[in-house]
């Protein structure tokens, strides 16, 4: 009787095994991963480029995502600011990006799948330029007719840097300027900056309507320093900003014709040829 007993157990044991074998096997039991969205390609996290130029690519954990993107950049304050504006939701799911500014980078992605709204990051640095220049920044933008751009001249590692002057010049037919404005950046660093013509801030002055007649700009400005111990402005960041409407659609490009820079020891400062801006007036 004992040895029935024993051998009815070991034939339920083997039976509610093999039940739960199956059991969990069976695929409406298993739990099914989660959904998610993904950078495959493009830089590591924090990762430091030397060209001006990236490429991403991203896929969510189904075929029905739906994606759009932005491309931010980090101020002189550190502020995120736009920097490519956010696309319209579509399948897309991979861009190149050229002809990057200087700075620090975040590239956002996001993804939907029914009521599911997923997104990812990532942040890197481009650092194309080793020498010291003066530059546009940006060196591409996209307007509407009529909309206002405004491009900075932009000193990228010239140090002690106490005057200069630049002749910069423009499509006059499909662009114009409205003004030209002192740069925040050279006032935090303790500095006062004189710019000159001082008509070229006043919307509408007789300066200005030369300057647009001509599509030439010739402007001067200087870096006074606020105490004993700075020789002369060093870093890089904004020095003056140029605001220019656009007034036909088309590709308006922009250029350094006279660069002349001067250190605090009154010695020349030569920098490296700098690339053009782009204004594409759509």
């Amino acid at each position: 009787m004992k040895a029935q007993i024993k051998l009815l157990i070991i034939f339920s044991l083997i039976f509610i095994g093999q039940y739960f074998f199956i059991s969990c096997e069976s695929p409406s039991l298993i739990d099914s991963p989660p959904p998610f969205i993904e950078i495959i390609e493009g830089p590591n996290e924090n990762q430091v480029l030397n060209v001006d130029e990236v490429y991403f690519k991203w896929r969510g954990s189904s075929n029905d995502y739906l994606f759009q993107y932005t491309l931010l950049i980090l101020d002189e304050d550190n502020v995120d600011t736009t920097y490519v504006d956010t696309t319209a939701w579509d399948i897309t799911n991979e861009v190149y990006f050229s002809n990057l500014d200087e700075g620090v980078y975040i590239f956002k992605v996001w993804g939907k799948s029914g009521e599911l709204l997923q997104s990812t990051s990532r942040k890197f640095e481009v650092n194309a330029i080793t020498g010291k220049t003066l530059m546009f920044y940006k060196k591409e933008t996209n307007i509407k007719l009529g909309d206002t751009a405004s491009i900075s001249i932009w000193t990228e590692n010239i140090d002690s840097l106490t005057a200069m002057r630049v002749v910069v010049v423009f499509d006059k037919s499909r662009l114009e300027l409205v003004s030209a404005q002192k740069s925040p950046f050279v006032e935090r660093r303790e500095f006062t900056q004189v710019l000159l013509p001082a008509e070229l801030s006043s919307p509408g002055s007789a300066v200005l309507n030369t300057v647009n007649n001509t599509g030439k700009l010739e402007l001067y400005s200087g870096f006074l320093t606020k105490n004993g111990n700075q020789k002369g402005l060093s870093g890089s960041g904004s020095l003056v900003k140029l605001n220019f409407r656009g007034k036909r659609k088309g590709n308006a490009l922009v250029e350094f014709t006279k660069i002349e820079l001067v250190s605090a020891n009154k010695n020349i400062i030569t920098p490296d040829l700098p690339k053009n801006a782009t204004v594409i007036i759509e």
